[in-house]
Parts: structure tokens; sequence; C-alpha cells
């Protein structure tokens, strides 16, 4: 598909940035610091779940006041702080916007730790989420910036293979951390609070370096995109008007599948201490295995399919994949009330979050063939506007539903319903992309 692109925008998209190795060397210092930045943004984020109990139990919280900490955030002041910083990342300095997040979320993760009401805590928590949210947008703006066009799809794999490992790495650091602390009977230690606290302050302590590291990234000065083609181009509005029955259900999908990882990274190691005799630091670490290897699997299992999919401008492969994929997530969820150890919800775990990883990996392949390259941006803007919505609302899912009478705080019974149905919302949405993709993208050419 040829997608409508003004003459200044092909040339910027040509040629890139200079690919001396002086400004490769400036281009992979960049993509250190966003990967070291997505590593610290999920210890910071896991942190919170991993000593949900302490924290509860320290502030006599609730379910449904666990899952307003864990989610309110992500849900509902992310995604406005991210349209902002859309909006500020084409008029300043992108690393300058990235520091004063990384100073944020580390500041406010710090304040979680110090936090003595639920007010105050969940006061940090949306403090905290605000802050990560400049990460992704800015990241994924900065790496054609700094990247030649060549390098520009290794500099996104590298950077999505970092959330993958963010997240495994996020969960162990965490556990670790609060497991270290809580073990260790040292005077000093003991004197600095409870270990929950200083669990937090601890892993906040790398963020003013990161942000001092962030300014130090070199971009290529914004060029101005031409506008003498303007008329050939295919506006927003118009844009919006012949792709919403394909674009629509296919963001709809992405959401639906976050709110079932949101769900399932919050709750899981809040659910197997209440179920079974296990620690919390212990089920983090057995997750943060199962999530490591069902990750990398999946992933790799997409990659393998993907190379099948020749026609760069072909979405019937990647669509179909998906709606198998979540078609059958449908009848695999239930089996977390079928497991009668940790071990085997923690393994099933794994093969949920393999598999919605392998699925959630091509989903933005599909905006990007949908999309013509002018609007792009806008188009991604909306996706992880969709995607950090839905992972917050994963999480005030699952505590609601627990704090119903009918479940009665068994969060592991929770996590499965709220999976089951965002399985099935998923499947439903993505199936509908495949039927309606096809027109949808005569139309765009």
């Amino acid at each position: 598909m040829e997608a409508h692109i003004a003459p200044g925008a092909r040339a910027i998209e040509a040629t890139g940035v200079g690919s001396t190795p002086e400004h490769l060397g400036a281009a992979w210092y960049a993509l250190g610091v966003l990967v070291a930045a997505y590593l610290m943004a999920y210890v910071d984020k896991q942190v919170i779940a991993i000593a949900a109990a302490q924290i509860g139990t320290s502030l006599s919280l609730t379910d449904p006041q666990i899952g307003m900490v864990l989610g309110l955030g992500a849900a509902i002041f992310a995604p406005l702080a991210i349209i902002l910083v859309g909006f500020l990342a084409d008029r300043f300095s992108r690393p300058l916007i990235l520091a004063i997040g990384i100073s944020l979320w580390s500041a406010a993760t710090a304040a979680c730790g110090l936090s003595q009401t639920y007010n105050q805590l969940l006061v940090a928590s949306i403090v905290r989420t605000v802050g990560e949210a400049t990460l992704v947008p800015i990241a994924y703006a900065l790496i054609p910036d700094v990247f030649p066009r060549r390098l520009w799809v290794t500099g996104n794999i590298v950077f999505f293979v970092s959330a993958l490992l963010g997240i495994s790495i996020g969960l162990a650091s965490a556990s670790a951390a609060l497991d270290w602390f809580s073990r260790n009977s040292s005077p000093w230690v003991a004197s600095l609070g409870e270990p929950w606290r200083i669990t937090m302050v601890a892993v906040a302590l790398p963020g003013p370096l990161l942000s001092l590291m962030t300014l130090f990234i070199r971009t290529r000065y914004r060029a101005t995109v031409d506008t003498q083609d303007d008329a050939d181009r295919l506006g927003l509005v118009e844009f919006a008007r012949i792709t919403w029955k394909a674009l629509a259900p296919l963001l709809l999908a992405k959401a639906s599948l976050q709110v079932a990882l949101g769900g399932l990274f919050a709750w899981l190691v809040v659910a197997l201490p209440r179920q079974f005799d296990i620690a919390a630091t212990r089920a983090g670490y057995d997750f943060s295995i199962a999530t490591a290897v069902g990750s990398v699997l999946g992933v790799g299992a997409a990659f393998i399919l993907s190379r099948r999919f020749a026609d760069p401008t072909s979405s019937l492969g990647p669509l179909k994949t998906a709606l198998g994929t979540f078609s059958g997530l449908i009848f695999i969820s239930p089996l977390i009330l079928a497991a009668t150890s940790a071990g085997q919800v923690v393994a099933v775990a794994g093969v949920i979050i393999g598999l919605a990883m392998g699925a959630s990996s091509l989903l933005p392949g599909l905006v990007q063939i949908l999309t013509p390259s002018h609007l792009r941006g806008r188009a991604s803007a909306a996706f992880a506007l969709v995607q950090v919505f839905g992972f917050g609302l994963g999480s005030l899912l699952v505590g609601a539903v627990s704090g119903t009478a009918y479940f009665e705080g068994d969060a592991l019974a929770a996590i499965a319903a709220v999976n089951i149905a965002s399985w099935l919302v998923a499947a439903v949405a993505i199936n509908f992309t495949r039927l309606t993709m096809p027109a949808a993208l005569e139309k765009v050419q």
C-alpha cells in the first residue's frame, strides 16, 4: 500500500539521521537510556503489587481500595497525561519531557513508601502513573529521531523486548528487594521503618541519575513537513470516517487484551497467598519466571508465524492468528480455577501471558498497515491510550469483582472471570476487524 506522504515527510523518512559511528553511538546511548527507564518503570510499578498485602495490613485497606491504588491512575489520569505529552512533544525537547517524567514517577514511588494514609497513598500512586505515562509516547517518538531509517525497526524491537524483560525483571527485583528488607533483622534496617516502605524508597533511588542521563540524549532537529501536497493527503477526519469499522474494533481488542493482563499482573501475587500456603515474595519470583518464559515463547512463536506473512500489506494472517489466540484464551483462562496448587496457577498464567504477548506483538503492525504515514503518530497515540487505560482498568475490575458478595474476596476467581470476559470481547472485536479491514484498506489506498 502506498500511503499518502507529503514530500518533506518522505525525505525525512528516507534519510533519517546520520549513519556515522558517532551518530550511531549517540543513537544506541539514547536507546540504552530508554531501555533502562522502561526497566525502572516496571520495577516501580510491580513493587506496589508485590507489597500490596503488607500495605493492606499496614494501612487497613480493603480490596477495592487496593484496586484503586493499583489501577485508578493508569485508568484515568495516565491517558490524560499521554494526550498532554503528545502535545508537548511536538513543541519542546523530548529528552527534557522524559527526564521530568522519570523524576516525577521516582519521587512519587518514594512518596508511596512514606504514605501514612490511604488518601496519601492513592495520590502518590496517581502521580507515579502520570510520570510513567511520558515514557512510551516519548520513546517511540525519539527512536526515529536518533536512528537512521534502516535501524528504526531494530530500535523498536529492542524497546519492545525491554518491555517484556521489564515485566519479569520488575517482578523479580521488587520481590527480591521486599524479601531482603523483610528478612533483614539488622537494627539499622528496622529503624528505617516497615519493609514495604523501605523497598519503595530504595527502588526509587536510581531516578535522579537516570533523569540526568536522559538530558544527554542527542536528537536531530524536528524538521517541518512540507504542506504543498496537503490537498492530496488523507485528512484525520476523513481517515476516521472510512476506517472506523476496522480501527475501532482493533483498538477495542487491544484494550480488552490489556484488561486481562492488567488484572493478572496486578492481582495474581495478591491472590496466591490467600489461596495457597505461599509467601507473596515467592509468588512474585515464580510469576516472574513464568512471565519471562511465556513471553519469550509467545513472541518467538508470533515472530515465526509472521515470517509466513510475505506480503507486508496483508492483514489476513495476523488477524487470523490473533483471532485464534483470543478464542483459545477463552477456554484456557478457566484453568486458573481448576488448579490445585500455586505452581499450577502460575503455569496457567504463564501460558496466558505467552499467548497474549504473542498476539499483542502483531497488533501494532495492523495499525501501521491501516494508517498512512502522516497519521501514524496520532494513531499510535490512540493505541497507547487504550493500552494504558485497559491495563489500569483490569486491576480495578478484579478488585471490584473480588469485593462483591458473590466472590467474597476470592481474587483468583475474580481474575479468571475478568480474563474470560476480556478474551471473549477481544475475539469478537478482532473478528469484526478481520471482516472490515479489506474494505478499509482499499479506501485508504
